[in-house]
C-alpha cells in the first residue's frame, strides 16, 4: 500500500506568526549556529513580535506536510518588484523539493500581480548551497553588500 501525503501552499494568517517565528528560528539555528562566527550570531534571529510586525508589510506562505508547517515564505510588493524577505525549511525537511515548490509559488503570484521581477535580499555570499539553489531558479547576482562579518549578496530575477 502506497502511502500519500496531504502536502500544500497556503496563505498565512496572523494566527499563524507562532509557528512562523519557530520555523525561521531553529531553521537558522541549524543552518548558520556552525558557519557564522558566534561574535556575530543572532539567535533567536526573530522575535514573535517582529513577525507580527510584517505582516503589515509581508505576505506569509506556508508550507505544509500533514497540516505541520515545515516551511515557509514571505513576499513584499514594492511597486513592481517582488520582494522575497524570507524563505525556511526547518533541516529535516531540506533537500526534498519544499524549497523549489515554494518559490515557484511565489513566480506564479509574482506574475499574477504583474511584477516585472523578483528579487532576494541579502544571501551570504560563503553559503554556496543557497547561492545555488537561486541560482538554478533563474536569479542572478545584481549587488553586494560588504559587512563587517560577511558579504551580502542580492540577487533578482526578471519574470
Amino acid at each position: 500500500m502506497k502511502l500519500v501525503l496531504e502536502i500544500m501552499i497556503e496563505k498565512a494568517t496572523i494566527n499563524d506568526a507562532e509557528r512562523i517565528t519557530y520555523v525561521i528560528n531553529k531553521s537558522n539555528r541549524d543552518h548558520y549556529k556552525n558557519i557564522i562566527s558566534l561574535k556575530y550570531f543572532k539567535d533567536p534571529v526573530v522575535s514573535l513580535e517582529e513577525i507580527l510586525e510584517d505582516f503589515n508589510k509581508l505576505d506569509f506562505y506556508l508550507f505544509k506536510i500533514e497540516s505541520e508547517t515545515v516551511g515557509i515564505s514571505a513576499l513584499m510588493i514594492n511597486e513592481n518588484i517582488g520582494v522575497i524577505c524570507k524563505l525556511y525549511i526547518l533541516l529535516e525537511y531540506q533537500n526534498k523539493g519544499i524549497g523549489t515548490r515554494l518559490m515557484e509559488y511565489l513566480e506564479i503570484k509574482a506574475k499574477k500581480l504583474n511584477l516585472r521581477k523578483l528579487r532576494l535580499l541579502t544571501i551570504w555570499s560563503n553559503n554556496q548551497k543557497v547561492i545555488r539553489f537561486y541560482e538554478k531558479s533563474g536569479f542572478k547576482i545584481v549587488e553586494k553588500i560588504e559587512r563587517e562579518w560577511a558579504i551580502d549578496c542580492i540577487m533578482e530575477k526578471e519574470l
